[in-house]
């Protein structure tokens, strides 16, 4: 009868949800696997024809910290893309492959299936939803626990970038004051300071993390160096007591080298040091777990109790409400726990070890430095040719012949040489367009 098509409705909603959801699922992937080349996102360069520079740099993935092309010319530092207002076409169509959405995504499942669930049975049975009064004066309370619970999370996260800028700092200051006094240094002693200076970074990355890999570490340290490693577990720290010892066994020259130039150089070692127990504070003190299990209970309590208390009032647009609320509401949340430990899953570590061995390697070929140049031997650090020999004049064409011999030995771009050499093939491409006509 008539009374009965809710009901029946309902319930052959309920009976089919799986498979329909199923069934979609696999209609849309079958649809990305028949798209075009051209309408994938994130798509490679090769064989793509953007119609600006601003459509090449957006084939980067936007979180990938690589040289960057801006108007033909490759960026000296290795950087991420900024976001913008004009962005949010991009947000919205990479939203699928997002890696937040993969991480919440059984979250979201779940309070979606409870919420068909809620409705079916409010179809069937018609009880009295209570309303949204309740859920709206706990609301507050929920925001501020999310709100202070993603500051915490970021806060430790700049901290930790911080404490890496400290590392980057001491690490130019340090190699700065060796090529100074390489006359009385000597350049073998100045070859073993920059070969810690390299090795420090890679090792506090595996410190931080939890792996290791020797054979990083093979072109700066020796054999017998290597197997003393093995044997320690912090190895950050072994190496700053390397550099302090190479640094104190330096000779006095009068005039030129003394205690205070001594001292100046522990300082910078010093605060290596310190760096080590500032990222070990952020890895061993996490936010407190109390604090992080009330926040989820919470929430949890707060999204299973809403269907309940709207399912009168939308009827079954509450399934879709619930997906938005519980996608927005548990990606604040998961955002916290990310950055919270920013060393595992947020900063790239590998970037700032590529930065110091580029800078460290650049500084000492430069020739305002050293009255004479220091007969260090380049290949044991792995050098490849400074940034700052670069002519800004150049054309994209003499810039991609120029870069297709730098990016060789560069472990950062190394992997980003093709794309790169795709977009400044296509600024080549648009340097005959007009400069009122360019998207820069």
């Amino acid at each position: 009868g008539p009374k009965m098509a809710p009901r029946t409705a309902a319930l052959l909603l309920l009976a089919l949800a799986t498979p329909a959801a199923e069934g979609l699922r696999r209609c849309s992937l079958c649809m990305a696997a028949s798209r075009p080349a051209w309408s994938r996102p994130l798509r490679g360069l090769l064989g793509a024809r953007p119609r600006s520079m601003a459509a090449a740099a957006a084939q980067y993935a936007h979180d990938e910290v690589t040289y960057r092309v801006r108007k033909g010319e490759v960026q000296t530092i290795p950087q991420a893309e900024r976001y913008s207002s004009k962005d949010w076409v991009h947000n919205l169509r990479t939203l699928p492959t997002s890696r937040l959405l993969k991480r919440i995504g059984p979250i979201i499942m779940a309070n979606t299936c409870w919420a068909l669930f809620v409705f079916a049975v409010h179809s069937v049975f018609q009880f009295s939803a209570p309303g949204t009064r309740a859920h709206g004066l706990i609301g507050g309370a929920l925001g501020l626990l999310l709100v202070f619970r993603t500051n915490t999370a970021y806060n430790r996260f700049w901290e930790g970038r911080k404490i890496w800028e400290q590392i980057l700092n001491k690490s130019r200051d340090l190699t700065r004051m060796s090529c100074i006094y390489s006359d009385a240094i000597g350049a073998r002693r100045v070859q073993r300071l920059i070969n810690l200076v390299c090795v420090f970074p890679l090792v506090l990355q595996e410190h931080l993390q939890g792996f290791r890999s020797p054979h990083t570490l093979q072109p700066y340290l020796s054999s017998a160096e290597l197997r003393q490693l093995e044997r320690v577990l912090n190895r950050p720290l072994l190496i700053a007591n390397k550099m302090a010892k190479e640094v104190r066994n330096i000779p006095d020259q009068k005039g030129t080298f003394s205690s205070r130039e001594r001292l100046s150089m522990l300082n910078m070692v010093n605060a290596f040091s310190q760096s080590i127990g500032a990222c070990e504070r952020i890895v061993q003190t996490p936010v407190p777990l109390q604090y992080s299990r009330h926040t989820s209970r919470f929430l949890s309590i707060w999204c299973l109790t809403l269907p309940l208390a709207m399912v009168g009032e939308l009827g079954i647009h509450v399934v879709p409400f619930m997906g938005i609320v519980t996608w927005g509401l548990y990606g604040i949340l998961e955002i916290g726990l990310l950055i919270e430990e920013p060393f595992q899953r947020t900063l790239k570590l590998e970037v700032f070890a590529n930065t110091i061995h580029r800078d460290v390697t650049d500084m000492l070929h430069v020739s305002d430095i050293t009255e004479e140049p220091l007969e260090v031997d380049t290949e044991t650090l792995q050098y490849s040719p400074p940034f700052h020999q670069l002519v800004k004049e150049r054309t994209a064409q003499e810039s991609l012949e120029h870069y297709a011999g730098i990016f060789q030995h560069d472990p950062l771009a190394r992997s980003q040489s093709v794309r790169l050499a795709a977009a400044l093939r296509h600024s080549v491409a648009q340097s005959r367009v007009p400069d009122h006509d360019r998207d820069d």
